[in-house]
């Protein structure tokens, strides 16, 4: 009995693990298909890198770049939502979607059951800086000098692939690349509960399919 209930453990959670895997993946086809279609280059390789970075297939890759020009692809929009969270912390969502009322009624259920507040443009984003972070490779020469971390470089958000390729120049690593919401300050929690409701909201919210990103000044 012992071994089959392990089994029937291991299965359970592959197929959760499997799952998630083919939303990311859905996910980084869906960035990749708006920015195909908007001709933003410095978009589109950035969303190919991060496909490639957790291993989604080429052919899967293709596809989405050929579904920019299809039919369906005019339905999906990038979609930004602002709230406040228990504790006065600033959150903003980023999404693909192709119904914006639809996601809106579901972060709003997250948020607003948890004591936080939905809302307009501008409310949060404010608070923070919209920009290009670029994760470097410490060098020899790093950790030689006790230096441990890795190195984080920001620039404009429209600078991103020119900055990374400008570092790939010099010799350097690139870990990551993304664009950021880096927030203006940092607000910490001290309650336990308040945090607890805090991380409840954001796992929530990142589990939403058509949410990519959620960004917190919660320090």
């Amino acid at each position: 009995m012992s071994g089959h209930s392990k089994w029937a453990t291991i299965h359970r959670q592959k197929e959760i693990k499997d799952g998630k895997r083919g939303a990311i993946f859905t996910k980084y086809a869906h960035a990749i298909t708006i920015a195909a279609r908007q001709k933003e280059e410095y978009k589109l390789r950035l969303a190919v890198e991060k496909a490639r970075a957790v291993n989604m297939p080429k052919d899967n890759i293709q596809r989405a770049i050929d579904r920019a020009f299809g039919a369906g692809a005019a339905a999906l929009e990038e979609v930004v939502f602002e709230a406040f969270a228990p504790g006065g912390v600033a959150v903003i969502i980023e999404g693909l979607t192709d119904n914006r009322s639809r996601m809106g009624q579901g972060i709003r259920e997250i948020v607003e059951k948890s004591g936080g507040t939905v809302g307009g443009n501008g409310s949060v984003s404010y608070l923070f800086s919209h920009l290009g972070e670029i994760k470097v490779k410490e060098t020899q020469e790093d950790i030689l000098s006790l230096v441990k971390d890795d190195w984080i470089v920001t620039c404009t958000k429209d600078k991103l692939s020119e900055t990374k390729d400008d570092l790939e120049k010099m010799g350097y690593e690139i870990k990551s690349m993304e664009l950021t919401y880096f927030p203006v300050n940092f607000i910490e929690v001290a309650e336990i509960e308040t945090r607890t409701k805090l991380e409840s909201i954001i796992t929530r919210l990142e589990d939403l399919d058509e949410v990519t990103k959620v960004w917190t000044n919660y320090a």
